[in-house]
């Protein structure tokens, strides 16, 4: 999981405006739920910006989720 991550990471930083940005940012915040929720935060947030509404959907429900 750390690896995936990493590569999350290094993706949404190289390619922000790539069409599936927003799918790494919501992978991303919800691999990090539970372990540093404001980055978890920060990524879903970055999610609801999506053009998929599906992206933003799930997000929307992650960040709704209890912690």
């Amino acid at each position: 999981p750390e690896a995936a991550r990493d590569r999350l990471r290094r993706f949404v930083a190289d390619h922000p405006r790539s069409p599936r940005a927003g799918a790494a940012h919501l992978a991303l915040g919800k691999m990090l739920q539970g372990q540093d929720a404001a980055a978890a935060r920060a990524h879903l947030e970055a999610a609801l910006a999506d053009e998929d509404a599906r992206v933003r959907e799930a997000a929307a429900r992650a960040l709704a989720a209890p912690p």
